[in-house]
């Protein structure tokens, strides 16, 4: 959730609200209607734990943090040595996060903050999707133009360990859709000279572009 645009990110438990107070990140008790400031400057982004209560931030100062919101207190912090708006994401087993910003692709190990694996791709990441069988991110970049033809690369990282693959997709990139069995995502841009809905084939150790199907902007 972009807290920096002003939208506020609700916990999994639906017990609390995460956002940003000025320069600072905030907790909100829904029972209590108690307001907490949290031990984060200038964030960006926030993703929860399903496991258990922490929060996972990115600052625009290119750190990532794992706060205990109960605690108010911090598990453990990074210097991405990122900056921008950085995108996290974290696996529903809270085994693993993801962080991107510009070029790069990190993987750390959710409970202790250590790297797990770093990528640097030639352009930059557009958007960051676990899988639903939280084993696979989905890392989009940014398209390139070959004449009038837009291509993009899906990359296919292992949360294992980090191993990555690029699927190559004639269109231009954008958020990717993945419907909740986890077996196809399905790429449509909303702004793009030609915008087809790409279909990609997500079976394990199998995954490939197929086919570009006729349509127009978002699915």
């Amino acid at each position: 959730v972009t807290i920096a645009a002003g939208d506020v990110a609700v916990s999994p438990d639906g017990k609390y609200i995460v956002f940003a107070r000025g320069d600072e990140l905030a907790v909100a008790w829904v029972e209590s209607g108690r307001i907490d400031a949290l031990p984060v400057r200038s964030p960006s982004r926030v993703a929860f734990s399903k496991q258990r209560g922490v929060v996972y931030a990115t600052t625009q100062l290119g750190q990532v943090h794992a706060v205990d919101v109960a605690a108010r207190s911090s598990v453990w912090s990074l210097d991405t040595e990122m900056r921008g708006d950085l995108m996290v994401v974290a696996s529903k087993g809270d085994a693993r996060i993801a962080v991107a910003g510009s070029e790069r692709v990190a993987l750390l190990d959710a409970r202790a903050g250590a790297s797990v694996a770093e990528h640097r791709l030639e352009r930059e990441v557009v958007d960051l999707e676990i899988l639903p069988d939280d084993e696979r991110l989905l890392a989009v970049e940014r398209e390139q133009w070959v004449g009038e033809q837009p291509s993009s690369r899906v990359f296919v990282i292992q949360l294992e360990d980090g191993a990555a693959r690029p699927i190559d997709v004639p269109n231009c990139a954008d958020d990717i859709q993945v419907p909740a069995g986890g077996k196809v995502a399905l790429l449509a841009p909303t702004f793009c000279q030609q915008d087809p809905i790409s279909h990609l084939d997500l079976t394990p150790g199998q995954e490939r572009f197929v086919k570009n199907l006729p349509g127009f902007g978002p699915v």
